[in-house]
């Protein structure tokens, strides 16, 4: 053989033109590897670019996953509408409600500032006292800092009994956290502060320190943790709720840890479990777990019955393959549309495959649309009558496509992804209560995501579970339009001495302010 391919760098190194064989059968050989090695650096290639284009617009590109508009678009498709029939559509809709800028709640303590001229004398010094005949009212909108006080917690000690001696003294309220400087509002304060406004403790410190309050950073760790575990029952009880959901959704995020014994953080895991389906209780429970392990999600949902919507990771594959009380499997459109959005992108024929899908899951994402404001069952009716008949063009094109894609291409990538999920991506039109996609919870990690970027990790596993907890409330509390500082600060006042039986009346979609004997 007079010419050597190395398979390391998948370089082929060809003789020289003076050493080339002569005869055919040795040229035909070395035409064919030449013709398998250039597909091999194609494919390479393609995969390389398809890389750093995700890449690219994950770091500096907008995350909307509009389908790219190729130039000529409109023109063509102006021109197609002269070549078909002309018919006039007709249709009413509910009148616009006219958007309210700035309005400000009535609620809100009002102070007046008047102006006018001395004495009501006009301003030119002619000398004649004018006549006020009305006003003119400029609205804006002031800010008083928050504001620190000292409560007093006064017993009362009594002397005088006829049945005992000694002096008695009047009970009190137990306090969510014993021999602690921190009241329920300032604990509930520094919770909301971190988990929903994304503010690190340090920086909290820095502006208690503006009120002349100056709390180490260690006590102000632990006055959030310590109200943690006094929430902690709250977060087992909400548990117990979502498992009777008829649907769940269920996505994670990575969490930094700092890693005990050296500088440095591992990666743990923040998992979501988010029932919003119609008629049932909104909840969002996170939880935390050291590693990415099947076993979590298998563990926390092992007595559940019913549908899961996530992504396709393999860890949740034993739930919906368990021979006794199997959970049914749903996928998630928004995961298939991200793949092809991701090749569309760097693709100018509008034509291609990648775009032509693009085209059938947006008819499907019009039909949603349609069906939003519908009730369960005429939204089942609506995805039988249009959704399947979208569906069977979509698998077919993605059948043909596969049979003329490079083998590994992030085409066929994209393909395979869609066609073995294919059975849990068609459940939703069986259900009118389930949804095309999972975006509802990977909204829902939002929070966490934009919150790490700021406290930047958490300070151990236990803190890890901490944080998962105290999402799991405020967001809960949110999703059933509750302000989550009110909620924590009633709670907390109220949950040490709370019976434990009827612990779930604490819970924000039963939650009500204190207004009967709890004895």
């Amino acid at each position: 053989m007079l010419f050597l391919m190395n398979q390391s760098s998948n370089v082929l190194h060809l003789p020289c033109q003076d050493n080339l064989p002569n005869d055919i059968e040795s040229l035909k050989t070395i035409i064919l590897e030449q013709q398998d090695l250039l597909e091999n650096q194609n494919t390479l290639i393609e995969k390389l670019q398809h890389e750093l284009s995700v890449l690219k617009r994950h770091i500096f590109g907008q995350r909307s996953e509009k389908r790219p508009k190729q130039d000529g678009e409109e023109e063509e498709e102006d021109d197609e509408k002269d070549d078909n029939k002309k018919e006039t559509i007709t249709y009413t809709r509910n009148k616009r409600k006219q958007h309210k800028h700035h309005q400000i709640p009535d609620d809100l303590p009002v102070e007046r500032v008047e102006y006018g001229f001395p004495d009501n004398q006009c301003p030119c010094g002619c000398g004649n006292t004018l006549k006020i005949i009305g006003e003119s009212i400029t609205k804006t909108l002031e800010y008083i800092p928050a504001s620190l006080f000292v409560r007093h917690h006064a017993r009362l000690k009594y002397t005088g009994c006829l049945n005992k001696e000694g002096v008695l003294i009047a009970s009190m309220p137990s306090l969510p956290i014993e021999k602690s400087i921190a009241g329920p509002s300032l604990i509930a304060n520094m919770m909301v502060e971190k988990y929903d406004d994304h503010l690190p403790i340090y920086r909290q410190q820095e502006r208690l320190k503006r009120h002349g309050i100056d709390l180490p950073l260690s006590t102000m760790l632990g006055i959030l943790h310590k109200g943690a575990q006094v929430l902690q029952p709250l977060a087992e009880a909400l548990k117990k709720d979502i498992l009777t959901a008829e649907v769940i959704n269920s996505d994670d995020t990575t969490i930094p840890v700092l890693s005990p014994g050296n500088k440095k953080t591992k990666t743990g895991r923040l998992w979501i479990y988010l029932s919003c389906a119609p008629s049932q209780p909104k909840i969002a429970i996170y939880k935390y777990t050291i590693d990415r392990s099947g076993k979590w999600p298998q563990d926390f949902l092992k007595n559940y019955t019913g549908y899961l919507q996530a992504d396709a990771y393999s860890g949740y594959d034993a739930l919906f393959k368990r021979e006794k009380n199997p959970i049914v499997e749903v996928g998630c459109w928004a995961h298939v549309r991200r793949k092809f959005y991701d090749i569309a992108k760097n693709i100018k024929d509008k034509k291609s495959v990648p775009h032509r899908i693009l085209e059938l899951i947006s008819a499907l994402y019009d039909i949603e649309r349609e069906a939003k404001d519908m009730s369960v069952q005429d939204r089942y009716a609506l995805r039988q009558e249009q959704s399947l008949n979208v569906l069977k063009k979509i698998k077919t094109l993605l059948e043909d496509s596969k049979k003329h894609a490079l083998p590994k291409s992030p085409l066929t990538a994209a393909i395979n992804y869609a066609l073995n999920q294919w059975e849990a991506l068609i459940v939703y039109t069986t259900n009118g209560k389930l949804s095309i996609d999972n975006n509802a919870g990977e909204q829902k990690m939002r929070d966490p995501v934009i919150g790490r970027k700021n406290w930047l990790f958490a300070g151990s596993d236990e803190s890890g579970e901490h944080t998962a907890t105290l999402y799991s409330l405020i967001e809960t509390a949110k999703m059933n339009g509750i302000n989550p500082f009110t909620y924590l600060c009633d709670i907390l006042t109220r949950i040490s001495d709370y019976p434990a039986k009827r612990i779930s009346d604490l819970l924000p979609y039963h939650w009500k302010p204190p207004t009967e004997d709890l004895s």
